[in-house]
């Protein structure tokens, strides 16, 4: 069966995604570089890098090194386990447009919120509406089928170039089912031809 990792940098920034080309119990990794992530520029990755590895299809998440790499191959050292913390903080470039309702802060009914960031740990949105630090939301999130609607804390407004302010938000109470369907629509989302 064949290995897919999804590699990113120790920001859990995604860089590349990759397929493992060596027997599994080999070691180090041979590496077949499928597609980077846009914007990213083939030289990101060089010798003695510290990447982390995530394969795609298990639950599964280390660090690695790299000691090779040409252009469309790397050669990895894995190193140590990573917990499940490398798969939740893994964020995802997406733009959707949905909704948002109050659950605390001062205003009331429904308004609409675009999209910047996913992971499974929590979101990066944009409003036109001013969020409170602090403030919780339940979100309607319709990069799954069916869409989920799930609690997030408003943690901070980020820089933003667009006309609307950038917020970061992390989920709230997620179940285990809520956080895996999070996770592979993350997955999916980088997995998409760009």
């Amino acid at each position: 069966m064949e290995r897919r990792f999804l590699i990113s940098d120790a920001e859990h920034r995604p860089i590349a995604l990759a397929h493992l080309e060596s027997p599994a119990n080999e070691k180090p990794f041979n590496l077949l570089i499928q597609t980077y992530e846009p914007g990213t520029p083939t030289t990101a990755l060089s010798i003695q890098q510290k990447i982390n590895l995530i394969d795609i299809d298990n639950d599964l998440a280390m660090e690695g090194v790299i000691v090779n790499h040409s252009a469309d191959r790397l050669l990895v050292e894995p190193g140590q386990r990573l917990g499940p913390e490398a798969r939740k903080n893994l964020r995802v470039r997406t733009s959707f447009e949905s909704l948002m309702f109050p659950v605390s802060g001062a205003w009331r009914g429904q308004h609409k919120f675009i999209s910047h960031d996913l992971s499974s740990g929590g979101i990066a949105l944009r409003s036109s509406l001013p969020l409170e630090c602090g403030e919780t939301l339940e979100l309607i999130l319709p990069v799954m089928e069916p869409p989920l609607l799930v609690k997030a804390c408003v943690l901070r407004p980020l820089p933003s170039n667009y006309p609307e302010q950038l917020y970061a938000a992390k989920f709230l109470n997620l179940t285990d089912d809520e956080d895996a369907l999070i996770r592979k629509s993350v997955f999916a989302i980088q997995l998409r031809p760009h």
